[in-house]
């Protein structure tokens, strides 16, 4: 589920890379995305867990296969 958050990344390094045009829409479904990523990723993970969890390192490797997905995206255009 986390590597859904392409379209989030997609849409931020299209703007700061590529200087695309971003409208309201566009800010308002980033927002509501990296909230949902937020509660997705802290879900279960109460702060006082370490960065050695396994379900937080995994769900950092899922948001990072996003990311990967956006900059190849962003470099194909």
């Amino acid at each position: 589920m986390l590597p859904a958050s392409n379209p989030l990344f997609i849409l931020l390094l299209a703007a700061l890379v590529l200087r695309e045009q971003v409208r309201i829409r566009g800010v308002l479904g980033v927002s509501f995305g990296f909230v949902g990523v937020v509660v997705i990723f802290v879900a279960g993970n109460p702060i006082a867990q370490t960065l050695a969890d396994t379900t937080l390192v995994g769900n950092v490797i899922a948001v990072g296969g996003g990311l990967s997905w956006a900059v190849y995206t962003i470099m194909n255009k």
